[in-house]
């Protein structure tokens, strides 16, 4: 049995974008100081002039994902950090806001294969935003260290999926698949 599993050592070389939303900004901030803190103390490089972390701002949450889409499908960067905050108003602008922005930047890893962290908070009021962002602990932290890990680990897998050392065959295609009669071999798919 093999084990895989991310790290926070392997960093040096590792190239990542951070996705910002403008809206909120007290917040968005100061998840990005405490997304820069984790990475600097895990040894990337995050100064202005730095070649390891780029950085986009965008008006506001609901624009991350498009952005995190595209500069995921560049194949630039080891991983994708969303930063944004999402306040409850008094109308449901906050559920759809929130529901679209979750989907979006999911939908981005999963069709382009490169980690995007969904850094975006989601709280009933300003002050439950400013306690994940800084007052009682800071988010950006944890943003900071998915991304290390999904990055380091992701490193790990791609040779995996590029090879076709010890796994399955791929499906018959073309018109000796479609013939009535033909069987698979033992192979599970």
């Amino acid at each position: 049995m093999a084990v895989y599993e991310g790290n926070f050592v392997q960093t040096g070389d590792l190239r990542l974008a951070i996705v910002i939303g403008r809206f909120n900004d007290l917040i968005t901030g100061k998840l990005l100081e405490g997304c820069q803190d984790g990475l600097k103390r895990h040894g990337v490089d995050v100064s202005p002039e730095s070649e390891q972390v780029d950085y986009y701002w965008v008006p506001g949450s609901f624009e991350v994902p498009l952005v995190a889409h595209q500069l995921a499908q560049s194949h630039r960067y080891d991983a994708i950090i969303c930063l944004g905050a999402v306040i409850r108003g008094q109308t449901p602008h906050f559920d759809y806001v929130s529901a679209e922005v979750s989907k979006g930047i999911a939908a981005a890893g999963f069709r382009t294969g490169v980690p995007v962290i969904f850094g975006i908070l989601t709280a009933d009021t300003m002050q439950q935003a400013l306690e994940r962002a800084g007052v009682k602990s800071n988010k950006g932290w944890e943003y900071a260290m998915s991304a290390l890990e999904m990055a380091t680990l992701m490193r790990q897998i791609t040779p995996l999926t590029h090879s076709n050392n010890g796994s399955r065959p791929p499906l018959p295609t073309g018109p000796e698949a479609l013939r009535p009669g033909v069987t698979l071999d033992s192979t599970a798919y």
